[in-house]
């Protein structure tokens, strides 16, 4: 036990050392107003690995996974590592690329020798709606969300020319109550104020929008031109809504959010204008002290890459999340004076166990935190085959189960996939068999699972439409 603690202590003071100090939770200033820094930042030896899936869940395969000079795929159930790379210790950078979905990216807090882990949710990319560059207009987003433009107002990104065709807007919007957030959003909730500092943040709201022309080549406001983008502030959030809000963007070279402008809110909305597009963050800063504790298992062993969720006891919404480390380790910031609770929760949603964090004014050692991991252990295995009923020579089954859903290869006919489930007890696995040979899949098969260890789904069948 002496190890794990004296881990934690120095886990604490390197997030404490020099730590920021900035204004009160739910103020509308737009800077801190200390001189305190926040940690070195260093370059440190480190691992990652990751999930990267799309907004059902299903796993996206061979997309451009990058972190510094490092590059990698993602693999067929979307799952890539990093090892021993170069990773900033304080806005450790992976970003997540592939045609038809935003870029996703996730910045980690890092330490030298540890694995840590990411999952990654790509939006898909849709066109909500479009307009003629010379006469401007405004354009939907989400319900109640809009950015509006000019006329005259936008160029070629690469040359800054003048353009005059049709502007296609790419655009969506985060809902800061949505308790996945940090699987969605660039970045996490930390930016550099105008002050320099590295702050934490309350979000009120993300959108993000991307303009191309017929060609799909991107599209930028001309300099000295903005947009307006009005954003509803979600009901639960209403109340501590401030009158006038910073904004942030997200520099998608560093991993951070960056202070610039504010918006003011008029009714139920915020509105403000900006001079660029990236994702733009509705923010407030606010003091926040450190923690850090270690997560066990019933029989003691370090718990590595748990999700944990910290929310504000207050409104219920989430303030920070992230994945404990290959040891064990979970860090992050609670608001000064808040209550709040660290839950920590399976992928497939269900509550392992949680912790009271707060109120604090200063740093809080967690100890060691304990939580049951259900032992469900399972092996798929099968047979997949064509329309001429031979064996598939490369093909997948997705397979859905306990609401979430992986993705097996198969070669020359068979498949093996090892899942370790959520829950214990009966379940039933749809699976879907597709050929990548023929681009063919077919219907999906339901099998009963009573019982962990090796189950045999079967002769699925490929064939499709």
């Amino acid at each position: 036990m002496k190890k794990p603690i004296t881990a934690l202590t120095l886990a604490l003071l390197a997030l404490s050392a020099g730590f920021f100090a900035c204004q009160k939770y739910g103020s509308s200033s737009n800077s801190s107003t200390t001189d305190n820094t926040f940690p070195p930042e260093v370059m440190v030896t480190a691992s990652v690995q990751g999930r990267v899936v799309d907004q059902d869940g299903i796993p996206v395969s061979g997309a451009t996974v990058t972190s510094g000079s490092a590059s990698t795929s993602s693999d067929i159930n979307g799952l890539f590592t990093f090892k021993n790379i170069s990773l900033s210790s304080r806005f450790g950078l992976v970003q997540v690329s592939k045609p038809g979905y935003f870029t996703g990216s996730r910045s980690i807090v890092t330490a030298g020798a540890q694995s840590s882990f990411v999952t990654i949710r790509l939006i898909t990319r849709t066109e909500t709606g479009n307009f003629a560059a010379p006469t401007g207009g405004k354009i939907p987003v989400f319900a109640g969300d809009t950015v509006a433009f000019g006329p005259g107002a936008i160029v070629t990104a690469s040359t800054n020319a003048a353009y005059t065709g049709t502007v296609h807007v790419f655009a969506t919007y985060l809902n800061p109550t949505n308790p996945n957030l940090s699987k969605y959003m660039p970045g996490d909730l930390r930016g550099i104020s105008t002050e320099g500092k590295e702050v934490a943040l309350k979000t009120y709201g993300i959108i993000n929008v991307e303009l191309r022309d017929d060609a799909g080549n991107k599209l930028q406001l001309a300099s000295g031109q903005q947009a307006t983008m009005t954003v509803t502030i979600p009901d639960s959030l209403q109340a501590s809504a401030p009158a006038t809000i910073p904004l942030w963007y997200f520099n998608d070279s560093t991993g951070r959010w960056i202070q610039q402008g504010s918006a003011t809110r008029q009714g139920n909305t915020f509105v403000g204008t900006v001079g660029h597009f990236t994702w733009w963050n509705y923010d407030l800063i606010y003091v926040a002290q450190p923690f850090a504790g270690y997560v066990r298992d019933q029989y003691g062993n370090p718990v590595p890459h748990l999700y944990g969720v910290l929310y504000d006891n207050n409104d219920g919404e989430v303030l920070a999340a992230s994945f404990t480390d290959s040891s064990g380790l979970i860090q992050g910031w609670v608001p000064n004076g808040r209550a709040c609770t660290l839950k920590f929760v399976t992928e497939c949603g269900n509550i392992l166990a949680g912790a009271n964090v707060g109120p604090a004014y200063y740093l809080v050692a967690l100890g060691t935190i304990n939580v049951t991991i259900p032992q469900t252990s399972l092996t798929l295995t099968g047979t997949v085959l064509d329309c001429s009923n031979n064996p598939v020579a490369t093909g997948f089954v997705n397979v859905y189960i306990d609401g979430l859903t992986y993705r097996a290869g198969v070669t020359d006919g068979k498949f093996t996939l090892n899942i370790t489930r959520c829950y214990a007890g009966s379940a039933s696995a749809q699976l879907t068999a597709g050929d990548l040979t023929t681009n063919q899949q077919g219907s999906t098969t339901t099998i009963s699972i009573t019982q962990t260890g090796k189950v045999d789904a079967g002769t699925l069948s490929a064939c499709g439409n």
